[in-house]
């Protein structure tokens, strides 16, 4: 397991969306290579019935993994570099008025995954270097649920958000460079689709009292992936395809506390922090989160 630690500043305004967090922007960095930005925004279409909701968002998050020389997971050294964007657009429909609101809608995501692998493999007492880069462009159609309970002054609030996608397409694009003989040959593109997906949220706060609230945020999201990439073969005098299966859970947690009396009633600072990890088969990557913000209630 790598453990990258980072220092998120989260800056969350809103407009005129009723009992909801309008704007989110969430950006995560240390410095260094490693930052994340988080940008959601829902409206209601509809002024008068506050019927028919919009959302709008975008995010992305990139990572650094490093393997030493003679690990468990590869027998030479490699350094990872990830890069994953993704951009989605929702309509639905809301039920419920005061304290309890459902949404139900459909979701059209596009997202990529841009990975960057350097590293040396051991052939015999001796190590050559290689390149791996593979670019991943999906699309897909989700189905999203909200449950959304109470306003800023009751004791609990409750948030809830399950996204289910049927299927996903990608685009893969692969170039691999094996140094010094195969330096050419590793390139592949195709395409695949993906079985059924999903992502749950969840965030409940407590009121607790004159100056403070507390919350806790948690994400759990599982996908499949299954396409072709191009591999060095048994004799390494040349490449082969294979075929790529494996999945993807990424989980979230975190706690933040509400500063209240502070900018004014409807303003908050938040402090908190958090825990991000990705897990693909047995590798696994945990990013601990340092989060500092502001939001604003309705």
């Amino acid at each position: 397991m790598r453990k990258i630690y980072l220092i998120a500043l989260g800056v969350i305004v809103a407009t005129e969306l009723v009992q909801a967090k309008n704007f989110k922007l969430l950006i995560e960095g240390e410095g260094g290579d490693e930052s994340g930005t988080n940008l959601n925004y829902p409206f209601y279409i509809d002024k008068k019935s506050n019927n028919w909701k919009v959302e709008v968002g975008f995010n992305s998050n990139k990572y650094d993994d490093v393997e030493p020389l003679g690990s468990k997971k590869f027998d030479g050294k490699k350094t990872t570099q990830m890069d994953e964007k993704n951009i989605y657009l929702s309509l639905s429909y809301v039920l419920g008025q005061g304290t309890t609101l459902f949404s139900i809608g459909a979701e059209y995501e596009l997202f990529t995954q841009e990975k960057k692998q350097f590293g040396y493999y051991q052939e015999k007492t001796d190590y050559h270097p290689y390149d791996n880069n593979i670019d991943i462009k999906g699309s897909k159609l989700n189905i999203v649920a909200d449950f959304h309970y109470a306003t800023k002054n009751d004791p609990i609030m409750i948030d809830l958000k399950t996204t289910i996608t049927p299927k996903t397409n990608l685009e893969i694009e692969q170039e691999t460079k094996i140094f010094p003989n195969l330096h050419n040959g590793g390139i592949l593109k195709s395409d695949s689709t993906m079985d059924l997906s999903y992502l749950i949220e969840g965030e409940i706060i407590f009121n607790m009292g004159k100056y403070f609230n507390f919350g806790i945020e948690g994400k759990y999201g599982f996908m499949p992936y299954d396409y072709q990439l191009k591999i060095i073969n048994s004799t390494r005098d040349g490449y082969v395809e294979s075929n790529q299966k494996y999945d993807e859970k990424r989980s979230e947690i975190f706690g933040k506390i509400f500063i209240k009396k502070w900018l004014s009633d409807d303003i908050f600072p938040t402090i908190g922090f958090g825990q991000r990890k990705i897990d693909i088969d047995d590798e696994s990557v945990t990013q601990n989160l340092v989060l500092f913000g502001i939001e604003k209630w309705f």
